[in-house]
């Protein structure tokens, strides 16, 4: 008897190995012939292997066995039945408990206004309370070099939905649980069953697809012990996506049968997924909690529970199904009512280092995710929480997934993120997140919840960090641009946010980053600009700088270059830089840079063109100018159509002393 290996798939941050030893595996079979699946009778024999059970539901044409384990060649010989065109073993998944999960306490006369400064932190409650929408600086705007902002803020100015409708975004993850912070989602689907879930406790085994029959809609906390006589197995999968599991706590020795039967079992509640919704589309302006990425206005989520709350474990072939669910397949799961509309964005706060899974056309979660992708889905995953190369870790890397990484506030690479050296990346906040949280702990200890949840269950926060926690706010930067936008296609939605972020390769100091040593082809999401280059009716200039060419430079360079040519040389003398927030997808962009000395607004009609020396259309973005007008502004054009004028603003342009 073989022990069977458990997949590590993490809820990214400390790592949970379990290991366990089971006389069946659960394998996931793509069928030659799927209506062949019909006639199959449970305890078949199939090429000298016993398949003691077929799930009846199938998804993109897989579905999922259960066989005897008895033999090296389980796998082989169920493939060269003639039956399969591939066999994967259905891998249980271990998740991640998260990192840092420190309690807040949400006394408001214990908490300290601090004003805004230029180095702020996202979705910090000390910072970003919930009074109104204009007082939160969440995710706002920064210093240059403190590129840990988003500008979700500021991308509110310029934000338009048209798209008639909210985005609806499917967080495949632990389910959700009821919070003050949170709108009650109205669809949800929970893929769990029960055929393939047991795991051991001591000598026993216990089913993870379970549930209480006593009833707490209030959740007072009644259901948080269960008699073994009220624990009922759930068969199918359902419409409730609860975060709620249940695992054997006290058991009685069975002389008969020589096992420990259990009488009591406990609840188990993760948390989660409830954190991760949160971070998209925490409800705005309600005088509660937390300021999310998006907000409620303009996000539906969809809760997809595919964690069991307990063990924090999964099948692959869960994840598998809830793709096909949240995008609407042919597909027709039991018990489980079909959603209504596809998703627009899935998010997968979850990963793997098996790199297997990224195999198109011979594994089921690739296909799904190609599935997906083909409907106009966009797929979001996080790269991990290992501080390492990423390069084997999916589905983050897996084709037609957006991988996310994490950076702190100052803009740098965060110690425990995974990165990828030679692929397109984005990245964005994940430290010191404050989050809605309702775990097992809160739960159970009503005392815990009157210090830090101010005396209900659903008034828990907690702080976290890790790309499970930055995955989300991208997710809900993609549903921005596909509302400001509607045309695009996944690939497209990932060019507009990748071609506004940031490179972030230099401080401010001027040394090179860890980002850029790392992760050379991440970009640091910028909502603002992404949500403006989304518009292609609408084009604009990024971010404007100016600086003086004598910046950094000693006193003493600095007078000997004005001895050399003169102070009015030296001291007027500006590099002007801008951000073309196109880049590398739009063909045809030029900028043309203008001066003038007039006093109102800068036009084309009242300013100079400065002319490239050849005449040519200007490519770069940047100059070197003297000084010779009281104003200057650049725009960009593309294929006969141009901007506004963007100013510069020469006040941020520090002189050396010499040359006041």
């Amino acid at each position: 008897m073989k022990k069977s290996k458990l997949m590590k798939i993490l809820i990214l941050s400390s790592l949970i190995a379990s290991t366990s030893t089971f006389a069946d595996k659960s394998y996931i079979v793509k069928w030659n012939d799927v209506s062949q699946l019909n006639s199959m009778k449970d305890n078949s024999i199939i090429n000298n292997v016993k398949v003691k059970f077929f799930e009846r539901t199938t998804f993109g044409g897989y579905s999922v066995i259960v066989a005897e384990d008895n033999v090296d060649s389980t796998t082989s010989r169920l493939t060269d039945s003639g039956l399969f065109y591939s066999v994967v073993e259905n891998t249980k998944i271990s998740f991640e408990k998260n990192e840092t999960t420190i309690p807040v306490k949400l006394n408001q006369a214990n908490i300290v206004l601090k004003p805004k400064n230029p180095i702020t932190y996202s979705i910090d409650l000390n910072k970003f309370k919930d009074p109104l929408v204009e007082n939160e600086y969440y995710h706002d705007a920064q210093k240059d070099f403190a590129n840990g902002t988003t500008s979700a803020l500021e991308a509110k100015s310029v934000f338009k939905n048209n798209l008639g409708r909210k985005a609806r975004v499917a967080v495949l993850d632990s389910g959700y649980f009821p919070h003050e912070d949170m709108e009650t989602p109205k669809e949800q689907a929970r893929f769990i069953k029960s055929a393939m879930y047991y795991f051991p406790e001591g000598n026993y085994e216990y089913n993870l697809a379970l549930n209480c029959l006593t009833q707490d809609p209030t959740n007072s906390g009644l259901d948080a012990t269960c008699d073994a006589s009220n624990i009922v197995t759930l068969g199918d999968q359902t419409n409730n996506a609860l975060d709620k599991s249940w695992k054997p706590s006290k058991f009685f020795y069975n002389e008969q049968t020589k096992l420990n039967d259990p009488t009591e079992y406990k609840i188990c509640i993760n948390g989660h997924g409830l954190s991760v919704a949160s971070s998209i589309a925490a409800i705005q302006n309600n005088g509660k909690g937390i300021a999310s990425a998006v907000g409620s206005e303009n996000i539906d989520i969809v809760p997809v529970k595919v964690i069991d709350s307990c063990t924090g474990m999964a099948s692959t072939s869960d994840l598998i199904k809830a793709i096909y669910w949240a995008a609407k397949s042919d597909d027709t799961f039991e018990g489980l009512e079909p959603i209504s509309e596809p998703v627009d964005v899935i998010n997968l706060s979850l990963g793997s280092n098996k790199n297997e899974l990224c195999e198109v056309g011979h594994n089921a979660f690739a296909d799904a995710v190609d599935y997906a992708k083909q409907k106009g889905i966009v797929v979001v995953a996080a790269l991990g929480n290992d501080g390492e190369s990423g390069d084997v870790f999916t589905p983050a890397t897996c084709n037609g997934v957006i991988p996310v990484s994490s950076n702190n506030v100052h803009g740098q690479l965060s110690y425990f993120s995974n990165y990828l050296s030679d692929k397109r990346t984005l990245s964005t906040i994940g430290e010191d997140m404050t989050l809605p949280k309702v775990t097992t702990t809160t739960y159970i200890d009503r005392n815990f919840i009157d210090t830090n949840c101010q005396g209900s269950i659903e008034s828990c926060y907690a702080t976290g960090q890790g790309t499970s926690y930055s995955a989300p706010i991208v997710s809900g930067l993609v549903s921005m641009v596909l509302m400001q936008n509607p045309s695009l296609n996944p690939d497209e939605i990932f060019n507009v946010i990748y071609d506004s972020g940031n490179k972030f390769h230099v401080n401010e100091a001027g040394n090179s980053t860890n980002m850029f040593r790392n992760a050379p082809e991440n970009r640091i999401i910028n909502f603002k600009e992404a949500v403006l280059a989304a518009d292609s009716e609408t084009l604009h200039v990024g971010k404007t700088t100016v600086s003086h060419s004598m910046n950094g430079a000693s006193d003493k360079y600095v007078q000997k270059m004005i001895n050399s040519h003169g102070k009015d040389n030296v001291c007027s003398t500006y590099k002007l830089d801008w951000q073309d927030v196109y880049q590398s997808n739009s063909k045809g962009v030029d900028f043309e840079v203008y001066g003038t000395n007039a006093a109102e607004a800068m036009t084309v009609s009242n300013s100079t063109l400065i002319e490239t020396d050849d005449k040519s259309p200007r490519l770069q973005t940047g100059l070197v100018i003297k000084k010779d007008f009281a104003n200057y502004g650049v725009r960009v054009c593309k294929i006969g159509k141009c901007s506004e004028i963007k100013e510069f603003d020469f006040s941020t342009a520090e002189l050396n002393i010499s040359c006041l």
